[in-house]
């Protein structure tokens, strides 16, 4: 994508607007400011940002119309490693929209979302075993949350917070009673591996490929890439060859080379080449990749597990002092698992420990 063109036709939209437009023009100025934000992001422009998305912020009139910038805001974060305030500001902005999922989950209240869940679920038990389909979602209000319940899921994922089935059953709740939208595939992929890690395989599986014919109903491509993810590189081995989940992998890998989306790129390239590529392609290829992330800024979960394969190839390949220790080329171990564990990437520092 030609993001420096975009931000400039944005910013000369910004810069023909009369004096009054937050008033007079108020959805334009809206448009413009927030996508000139996230354009802004997009090319590691933090101080331009920042200034787009202070002004929304001082001239919106509504939460909802907050939201793209405080999706923006809090990937900005997570590109940090700020992982742990990007989760709280993430539960912030869904109590500000009438979510409030920052109690900790308890048991007794865990029993009743899930109860909730089930029966929502029974009610539309007869149209799941044809193929689920859903009315779709046409209240924006709705579909703020869903996006920023996603958010939530993904960064409670890598610091494997108790919320996280919380999160995950509110997603199928809100998709189930409010129809579908662009997320509903990620909450059944999601639900389905949360099934999966109960010991249901071909229950979570069916919510799985459920997931996947969702995602053609509604037509969108913007979460291929981790709806693929989810479905072929996490819950498919526990019912399905591995080998079958190559193909499809490798198409997820093309979506996120497309679309920017790096993070679980670097997860999925791992998965296909730990699989099926000799060590020699695994290394050119892979640090090809890991240079693109670090020329985009995007040095985040995903890089990071890349980051660790890479160092575990050359390794193999005796291109480190010390065979049994993560340090060379690559990375440093030691200052991985300190910045790891600085940022609270559970995940990643058990990633690291085995």
């Amino acid at each position: 994508s030609d993001y420096n063109a975009a931000f400039s036709y944005l910013e000369f939209g910004i810069g023909i607007l009369d004096k009054n437009h937050w008033r007079n023009e108020y959805i334009l100025s809206l448009s413009l400011y927030s996508a000139a934000a996230e354009v802004s992001f997009c090319l590691s422009n933090v101080k331009m940002m920042d200034t787009r998305i202070q002004q929304v912020f001082e001239n919106a009139r509504s939460s909802h119309d907050k939201v793209n910038c405080h999706k923006t805001y809090i990937k900005s974060l997570a590109r940090k490693s700020r992982i742990n305030e990007a989760f709280k500001a993430t539960l912030a902005v869904l109590n500000d929209l009438g979510e409030d999922l920052r109690q900790e989950a308890g048991m007794v209240k865990l029993v009743r979302e899930i109860a909730k869940t089930k029966t929502l679920l029974m009610l539309q038990n007869r149209k799941i075993k044809r193929g689920l389909k859903l009315h779709r979602m046409t209240d924006p209000k709705h579909s703020a949350v869903m996006e920023m319940l996603n958010l939530a899921f993904i960064h409670a994922t890598i610091q494997e917070s108790k919320l996280t089935l919380l999160v995950v059953l509110r997603m199928m709740q809100f998709t189930l009673k409010h129809g579908s939208c662009t997320l509903t595939p990620v909450a059944f992929a999601a639900y389905g591996i949360v099934v999966c890690a109960m010991g249901s395989y071909s229950a979570g599986y069916r919510y799985g490929m459920l997931a996947l014919d969702t995602l053609k109903q509604t037509g969108h491509s913007e979460w291929e890439t981790r709806i693929l993810t989810m479905v072929y590189a996490i819950m498919w081995d526990w019912n399905q060859p591995m080998r079958l989940a190559l193909k499809p992998l490798e198409k997820a890998i093309r979506l996120g080379y497309g679309s920017g989306d790096f993070d679980l790129l670097g997860c999925q390239y791992c998965i296909k080449l730990f699989y099926v590529a000799p060590l020699e392609q695994l290394a050119s290829e892979g640090k090809a990749l890991f240079d693109k992330m670090r020329f985009h800024n995007n040095i985040t979960l995903g890089s990071q597990y890349l980051q660790i394969i890479l160092q575990l190839s050359d390794n193999f390949m005796g291109l480190s002092a010390d065979p049994t220790v993560l340090t060379g080329n690559v990375m440093n171990e030691d200052a991985v698992i300190q910045e790891a564990v600085k940022a609270k990437h559970v995940r990643l520092e058990i990633v690291l420990c085995i």
